[in-house]
């Protein structure tokens, strides 16, 4: 009975958990987007390991305006306002180097295996 009792304990806090602060169970990155975040002028993380066909979002938090841009010119986001996202699939294997336009010290890889 007692073991009963954490169980719910604990299945109860999980549930309180989820709802209050939107916690939740982690997802292996070939299930979901990995997020790069956009804030204090740079991308973090700054290399990003994902598996072929792959998704990356970056998400600008930042009050600047910025660009996900890649070198050899394969993507470019374009504008991102604070607040704006910008997704791209990997499809194939590689490493991929990007920066931001408007600030090139802001730089970036994926690494696709």
């Amino acid at each position: 009975m007692k073991k009963f009792g954490l169980f719910v304990m604990t299945l109860v806090s999980s549930m309180f958990l989820t709802a209050v602060f939107g916690f939740s169970a982690p997802v292996a990155a070939e299930d979901s987007a990995v997020l790069v975040t956009i804030e204090g002028s740079s991308f973090s993380p700054e290399v990003v390991t994902i598996k072929a066909g792959g998704e990356v979002v970056w998400k600008n938090k930042d009050a600047a305006t910025h660009t996900v841009t890649a070198d050899d010119g394969s993507f470019d986001s374009g504008a991102l306002s604070q607040g704006d996202e910008f997704r791209q699939k990997f499809p194939s294997a590689g490493a991929i180097t990007y920066s931001c336009d408007n600030h090139a010290w802001m730089k970036g890889k994926i690494e696709v295996r």
